[in-house]
């Protein structure tokens, strides 16, 4: 994951949510989905720019004792 999302890519990948969607502002806890080795929380997100509300996802993942993010999902 590390050699496709480069500091640089990241960078720009951030830039253009900012211009087109501003910050992230409010953000209001829907669901959390839990089984063995992970969770899933869903919540719904705002922006200072943009619009409505948009659906916000984030799948945790247990190794070794620790938490881990394995992705995050705005959509």
């Amino acid at each position: 994951m590390k050699a496709i999302v480069t500091k640089d890519h990241l960078q720009k990948v951030c830039e253009k949510y900012q211009r087109e969607k501003g910050y992230f502002s409010r953000r209001d806890p829907v669901a959390a989905f839990k089984r063995p080795g992970a969770a899933a929380i869903v919540w719904k997100q705002r922006f200072t720019k943009a619009p409505g509300e948009f659906v916000a996802e984030m799948l945790l993942i247990e190794k070794d004792g620790a938490f881990f993010v394995d992705h995050v999902m705005v959509f």
